[in-house]
Order: C-alpha cells, then structure tokens, then sequence
C-alpha cells in the first residue's frame, strides 16, 4: 500500500512537480492571484450586502413622515423669518435715511436760530439807539421852547400827529 500511495497519490509519480520543485516565481504568482480571487469575492459579496434594499416596517415609515412633517415646517419657518428679517432690514434702511434726513433739519435750523438771535440783538441795539436818540432830541425841543409854548403843546394842535415825546411810549409798547 505504501508503495501504491507513492505512484497514484504523489503528483510526482503523475509527472507533475511538486511544490518543492515549482521555480518560486510560480509560487508567488499563484499566491497573488489567489488572493486577488478572495478579495474579488469579498468585495463582491460586500457590494451585494450594502445593495440590498432592507423593507422598512410601518413604525419606520411613520417616523420618516414625521420627520419629514418636521423638516417640511422648519422650511417653511425659516422662509418667513428670512421675509420677516428683509422687511426689517428695509424698515432699518428707511428710518437711517428718516434720521440723516433731521439731522439736516437740526443743523439748518440751528443756523437759523443763530442768524435769529444775531438780528434780535441787532434790533435791541437799535431800539436803543433809537430811544436815546429820541430822547435827547426831545430834551433838545423841550429846552429850545419857550416856557409858555411848552405848557401849550401838550396835546398836538395837528390830528394824526404825535405829541412831543409821545413816540418815546410808541416804542416802550
């Protein structure tokens, strides 16, 4: 028997060489192309799982529809604070524009008011000079009357016509 096993079994008694004889780039190749075949099948059987359509079980569909409710609302949310947001931002652009629009009102005014209280002090200075110089042009008639013309004159003789020293009291009122 042993000997049998020697010449039937043995790849050297069919002619073939063994794995002790194969040159050892044989050896290498059939390595590489062996494992190159498993990775194929692995990556194929990977590509095989990940495409499987899995069945999704009714609580799975309901709460896909309610996060799609969700993210349906959350867009139509974010919509309106994206109108709400422009409306506030042009509702900001024309009160700005309302502001510099009065801040060019306050400073012609203020100038107004300057040119105002210039003219006020101008027209005090002469109501003053004018008051003086009434004054002593009445103190100057007074003192080149006679007594008795004086004491005559106290109402005007002529209607329409003031009263020597009258026009003082115009300008006091």
């Amino acid at each position: 028997m042993r000997g049998l096993n020697r010449i039937v079994f043995h790849p050297a008694s069919l002619g073939m060489p063994t794995p002790r004889q194969l040159p050892l780039w044989e050896t290498d190749i059939m390595n590489d192309i062996k494992t190159m075949l498993w990775m194929a099948v692995f990556f194929l059987a990977g590509v095989w799982g990940c495409a499987r359509n899995p069945g999704l079980s009714t609580a799975q569909m309901e709460r896909l529809k309610v996060l799609e409710a969700k993210c349906a609302k959350l867009e139509e949310d974010q919509l309106a604070v994206a109108e709400a947001r422009d409306a506030a931002r042009q509702r900001l652009a024309t009160a700005e524009s309302e502001i510099s629009g009065l801040k060019n009102q306050v400073t012609v005014l203020q100038e107004v008011r300057k040119e105002r209280d210039l003219l006020s002090t101008r027209v005090e200075k002469m109501k003053k000079g004018l008051e003086e110089l009434m004054s002593t042009d009445t103190a100057l008639a007074e003192s080149a009357r006679p007594a008795t013309a004086r004491e005559k004159t106290t109402k005007s003789p002529v209607p329409g016509v003031p009263a020597a020293g009258s026009a003082l009291k115009i300008f006091n009122q």
